[in-house]
């Protein structure tokens, strides 16, 4: 059976774990060669990811997280034992004390990981993404404008940018400020090869990202979770009731019309500087017609998001008797001021 992020994880089913490059991301191979991403968070109430999971699912299936379940981790917890065992095995066997050292590593923190409380994992496609930054980096130390381009050219497309919006109304609505923020109380100084960039609105270039396997390349909602969001920590409630929350809702600049064009206008004059990375502007794209494709954007995931919230949440009332938390609640209350 291949693995897939929607398929259950079980110890049989697991050939490999290899780590990659960022902490507490790694792959798991299947025996079939199939393989997906698993990827823990701390401190994230468990709750928002399963329904977050669900909104990122509607923006951008392929993004989708599929939180771990309690079985998955004893599955994982049992593998990463097994392979630790018989790695030990070997190396004494072999007398050597490095034997597999980064496969060993690997089980190791996945273990630790799947048993402790505090981290939650999830299962993510593996997708082949190509990040602004580093392009911008390519052609700027290497002189390759080809992922530069590559990017640009997925904006343009058709529904290029209006994904874009999607994802910055996505990340409005979870409290993700870890991509773009319309509350930047300075500049975002950033350095990219030669270049600081003063940017206005994106907060974070390596999040900036297009999916570039399949037939289509498109905008992805990958890393839509901000950990250190207190919005996402205090889940049930509405963010007007939190005493440590920043003075404005980060939805308002979605909702409401003067806040979200200025927002939107200073996501566009933050992509002109991206792409212009020399003197001369090998793109001097983005103006108000953009701004108006990702505006459209932005109140269409605003749209969709609601309308998955509102079928999730009824699925939840009818089937387990749940209650409409105060966040949601609020959101569904602002996300209705919303129409094409």
């Amino acid at each position: 059976m291949p693995l897939t992020a929607e398929t259950p994880l079980e110890q049989g089913l697991i050939l490999q774990i290899t780590p990659l490059k960022v902490a507490r991301v790694y792959q798991i191979w299947g025996m079939d060669g199939s393989s997906i991403v698993l990827k823990w968070e701390i401190g994230m109430d468990k709750r928002f990811m399963k329904e977050g999971s669900e909104l990122i699912g509607q923006i951008d299936s392929l993004a989708k997280p599929v939180p771990l379940r309690g079985g998955e981790r004893h599955e994982l917890m049992r593998w990463c034992k097994d392979k630790m065992e018989w790695i030990s095995r070997a190396r004494r066997l072999q007398n050597s004390p490095n034997h597999d050292k980064r496969l060993y590593d690997a089980a190791q923190q996945v273990e630790i990981l799947a048993n402790d409380p505090k981290q939650h994992g999830f299962k993510l496609r593996l997708l082949r993404v190509s990040a602004l930054d580093e392009a911008i980096q390519a052609f700027d130390e290497r002189g390759e404008s080809k992922p530069l381009r590559s990017i640009a050219k997925v904006l343009l497309a058709h529904d290029g940018l209006e994904q874009l919006g999607r994802v910055v109304a996505l990340d409005l609505v979870l409290g993700n400020m870890d991509r773009f923020d319309p509350q930047l109380r300075k500049p975002n100084q950033v350095k990219l090869g030669s270049k600081t960039l003063s940017l206005k609105a994106v907060a974070n270039v390596a999040n900036l990202m297009i999916v570039t396997g399949g037939e289509r390349w498109s905008i992805t909602a990958l890393d839509s979770f901000d950990n250190f969001s207190k919005w996402n920590k205090d889940t049930g409630k509405a963010f007007s009731s939190l005493s440590n929350a920043i003075e404005v809702s980060p939805l308002t600049f979605l909702v409401q019309n003067s806040l979200r064009e200025r927002y939107a206008e200073n996501i566009i004059d933050d992509l002109q500087a991206l792409f212009a990375p020399s003197k001369r502007s090998l793109f001097p794209l983005f103006g108000r017609k953009e701004r108006d494709r990702l505006l459209w954007g932005m109140i269409d995931g605003g749209i969709q998001t609601r309308e998955r919230l509102k079928t999730y949440i009824r699925g939840r009332v009818q089937n387990k008797g749940a209650t409409i938390h105060d966040r949601w609640a609020e959101t569904l209350e602002l996300l209705g001021k919303l129409h094409h």
